[in-house]
């Protein structure tokens, strides 16, 4: 397939226009051709569905980011194939992650771990005395005892048994909900993961 004029696109919804700048939701990412001004036709449906880059109305789809490629020659499942690692990369990073559990922490090292005796015999207290921070963490808690590592994706546990445990510590001093560094008009309940990120690389500076 002739390369010229072919482009990779994401493709996103007005959600609403009122707002500055608007809101919208991504939709797909897909491989068009220019076919006239701000006109742009997907490469490899037979319906010639067209996209513009711009929009009027609240539910109006448009191209949001075009990422122009070189112009050679591609076969339509190279073409394909190329598009399906686009695609996986792009949802990644339109992810939309409720801040509302999201916490900057830590992953730490149980170093000792203190449990109790009781009538059922030795059972766990769920307090370390001794922990070594490994490094920060942006961390979203996907339930009680569990977070997850946005970066990369490891899940976590704040109740380390044995030394050598791999945790997340969760008492106050380690761990602060996300939208405590947020503007006010940035506390959102919803925010995409590119953004959530970038917030956390300015939290770290």
């Amino acid at each position: 397939m002739n390369k010229e004029n072919l482009y990779y696109a994401k493709i996103k919804k007005i959600e609403d226009i009122t707002k500055k700048p608007p809101i919208t939701s991504y939709q797909d990412c897909i491989a068009v051709k220019k076919i006239g001004d701000n006109l742009y036709k997907d490469a490899l449906s037979l319906r010639n569905k067209t996209y513009s880059t711009t929009y009027a109305n609240n539910g109006d789809i448009f191209i949001d980011k075009l990422i122009e490629e070189t112009n050679q020659q591609l076969s339509r499942r190279e073409l394909k194939n190329k598009l399906h690692n686009l695609r996986t990369i792009i949802s990644e990073e339109e992810q939309i992650i409720d801040t509302s559990r999201l916490y900057v922490g830590y992953i730490a090292e149980a170093k000792e771990v203190e449990y109790i005796d009781s009538p059922m015999g030795w059972i766990y207290s769920g307090t370390t005395y001794r922990f070594e921070i490994i490094k920060p963490a942006l961390l979203y808690k996907k339930a009680a005892y569990t977070y997850i590592d946005t970066k990369t994706k490891k899940e976590y546990s704040s109740l380390p048994a044995l030394e050598g445990d791999i945790f997340v510590p969760d008492d106050d001093n380690y761990l602060i909900p996300f939208y405590k560094y947020l503007d006010e008009d940035e506390r959102c309940t919803n925010m995409p993961k590119k953004r959530v990120l970038k917030k956390y690389e300015e939290i770290n500076k």
